[in-house]
């Protein structure tokens, strides 16, 4: 909460004001005979202080949004600037605004003598009114009178700032500042200049000016230099190069990040996942964690453990969320996450329910950016995945400096990235790249890269690390469903799905015997799709030309030269048909 000198900011006539809001919100009456003792207060008082007197000192509930299931925060505003206080009933929530409130009248006492000295005692005399009563009474957060565009005055509720489709804002010391699409120069807007409705979240201040010499000699530093440095392959023994795709991946993924909009029709959450890792075994060290992390100093970020990710039984997954978080992580994700229980959060907005508490909706349009780390990528094949996600890939420049030499990133950057050591002109570099890498999202899009190394990854695991179910399965695709031969000439490209299904019955994956058909299925289509090539699920009905009987045929397409983040799987067939 903002103190009493905060929030008057050295403007005594706040407080003196005989006609202010503050003096006319007194709850207190003063005895005759000695102005310095208090009569005493009645629950009409409390009611005068829930009512009138906190929110005199910019003090409200806010809702979010109308929804009946929206949750209500208690909020303290100074200006265009808004602090949560928490949950409207939160224990912690009454106690602070009763602890707030002691400390305030003391320095009105103490300091301007515009208060008794024994209202301190009156109050705790009376706690049980003014500590359980005081968010049931509490005002929300008024309507203001803007003009629409034909100049006529209208009333509107107040809510945050926000980015659109086409801009993007950050938040500084000294105003806001505008990055907007195909406008080179970002525009800096005082608060005091800002729309009488807006205002902007306190967490997300960053702890320096904005000046046009912040940008002067663009993206720049140490997190600049580390971002290069996860896009670097190496050449030879020694030798790091820059792949510009992939850095061009990562730079716009991060802008991507950064935008507090979420478009309606793509929805995207970001993996960051080592390019380099083995699939038989976790790495990490390449700096994932650390490029996800440092979100945090620019978007308030909300973690959830990866080991909990994939969990759709887990209720309790959003625990602790509050509706400023802008970010949400999930931090090294494991070989058993899958992206199903996370499709209503990245495109329908989600329930957040905590333990003895009402459950809230956190509608789409309100929905936090959700990033993913993992060392094992989900193969995220299926169309209902692929439009999902965005794939964005980390190299081993750092992974290999720390298995080489021991060297981390704190060895290679003058220091911890982000700690203590970290000047004021530190700071301006990193939000300097992050307006960069804002910019470059806003004019380009999220980009794709086509790595060969993570779908074949991705295939290995489909096939649950049985290499030869992973050729035999291979083969039949690209030589029997792709053939000229009598079951394509009358039917089209495809098969028939008990010709499919055989192919788990041969001596050689006895193995399988007893896994469920459903199983079998799934594990082809996953690796059909790995493969590039669309196939239907409709599961239509035909007379298998050789065995006589109604049999499911599953019609496929070729591979096309792009398919969603994967880049150019054409280039993974090789020879035959697929050259």
């Amino acid at each position: 909460m903002f103190t009493l000198k905060e929030f008057i900011n050295g403007n005594s006539q706040i407080l003196l004001d005989e006609e202010g809001p503050i003096q006319k919100a007194k709850f207190w009456k003063v005895k005759q005979s000695n102005k310095n003792w208090v009569e005493k207060l009645e629950k009409s008082d409390a009611y005068k202080y829930a009512s009138e007197w906190l929110p005199a000192f910019g003090i409200y509930r806010y809702k979010e949004s109308d929804g009946f299931d929206a949750k209500q925060l208690v909020i303290h505003k100074k200006g265009s600037i808004v602090k949560v206080i928490g949950y409207s009933g939160e224990r912690e929530v009454l106690s602070q605004l009763f602890q707030w409130t002691l400390d305030t009248l003391s320095v009105m006492c103490k300091g301007y003598g515009v208060a008794p000295s024994e209202i301190n005692q009156a109050i705790h005399q009376r706690k049980d009114m003014f500590d359980q009563w005081n968010t049931d009474f509490l005002p929300f957060l008024p309507d203001v009178e803007i003009q629409d565009a034909n100049g006529k005055a209208i009333k509107t509720k107040s809510a945050p700032l926000v980015d659109g489709d086409t801009f993007a804002y950050l938040t500084f010391q000294n105003g806001v500042v505008q990055i907007t699409k195909d406008l080179e120069k970002p525009k800096l807007i005082p608060y005091k200049d800002l729309p009488d409705n807006r205002f902007v979240w306190h967490n997300s201040v960053l702890p320096v000016d904005y000046s046009d010499e912040l940008l002067k000699d663009g993206p720049r530093g140490y997190f600049w230099d580390f971002i290069n440095n996860t896009a670097r392959e190496q050449e030879g023994k020694s030798g790091w190069s820059i792949n510009q795709q992939q850095l061009a991946v990562i730079v716009n993924a991060y802008g991507y990040l950064l935008h507090n909009y979420y478009p309606p029709n793509n929805r995207k959450a970001v993996i960051l996942y080592d390019r380099n890792s083995d699939p038989m075994r976790r790495m990490g060290g390449n700096g994932k964690s650390l490029i996800a992390k440092s979100l945090e100093h620019v978007k308030p970020q909300f973690s959830i453990d990866g080991e909990r990710a994939g969990n759709c039984r887990d209720k309790f997954l959003w625990s602790g969320y509050k509706p400023f978080h802008r970010v949400v992580l999930f931090s090294d994700t494991t070989e058993k996450f899958t992206l199903a229980p996370l499709y209503n959060a990245i495109t329908d907005g989600f329930e957040v329910e905590e333990k003895n508490k009402d459950k809230y909706v956190i509608a789409p349009e309100n929905s936090p950016k959700i990033v993913i780390t993992t060392n094992t990528p989900p193969h995220a094949f299926d169309r209902s995945d692929k439009r999902r996600v965005c794939f964005v890939p980390i190299g081993d420049f750092y992974g290999w400096h720390l298995d080489t030499s021991g060297d981390d990133p704190s060895d290679l950057h003058n220091g911890l990235l982000f700690g203590p050591n970290w000047s004021e002109d530190d700071w301006k570099d990193y939000f300097a790249t992050c307006v960069y890498c804002l910019k470059k999202f806003l004019d380009e899009g999220l980009q794709s890269f086509g790595d060969k190394e993570r779908i074949e990854h991705s295939k290995i695991k489909i096939c649950k690390d049985d290499d030869l179910l992973l050729k035999e399965l291979e083969t039949f695709i690209k030589t029997e469903c792709f053939a000229d031969n009598s079951i394509t000439q009358q039917f089209g490209t495809g098969c028939f799905r008990s010709d499919a299904i055989a192919i788990w019955e041969q001596p050689e994956f006895a193995k399988y015997k007893f896994i469920h058909a459903k199983t079998k299925r799934k594990i082809f289509f996953d690796l059909v799709a790995a493969l590039g090539v669309e196939i239907n699920s409709d599961r239509q009905q035909r007379l298998h030309p050789t065995k006589g009987v109604r049999d499911d045929f599953w019609m496929m397409s070729r591979p096309t030269q792009t398919v969603g983040d994967n880049g150019d799987l054409s280039k993974l067939f090789e020879g035959g048909d697929w050259g």
